[in-house]
């Protein structure tokens, strides 16, 4: 699935600056959030995955890690769980974009082609 984004016009609206949960934490010196229990957690317990990425993820695997100070693994582990939550809020608008407000009032729209 590739991702395209597009820029909108200026938005009503007012939005307050929002510091991410990982630089809260971080700040803190607590550890990641774990996912909300779900039937299907398993209480803890870790699956190794392999996975093969192509030099520009692997490159932005890094800088992601060397931004947050997160290990490779929490990076994967809070990309894939965002993931997941970007395409639930798909579903609940248009089923092709999301439309996402900045602290500046500028509109960013996410769509998702293939």
């Amino acid at each position: 699935m590739s991702l395209l984004h597009t820029v909108a016009g200026n938005t009503q609206g007012d939005t307050e600056k929002m510091e991410p949960d990982s630089a809260k934490r971080r700040a803190s010196g607590q550890p990641p959030t774990p996912p909300a229990a779900s039937p299907a957690h398993t209480g803890g317990s870790l699956t190794r995955v392999t996975a093969n990425f192509t030099p520009r993820a692997a490159a932005s695997l890094e800088r992601i890690a060397e931004k947050t100070g997160d290990s490779r693994t929490d990076v994967l582990n809070m990309a894939v769980m965002a993931y997941e939550t970007i395409l639930e809020l798909i579903e609940e608008g248009d089923g092709r974009t999301l439309r996402v407000q900045l602290p500046n009032g500028e509109v960013r729209v996410l769509q998702f082609i293939g």
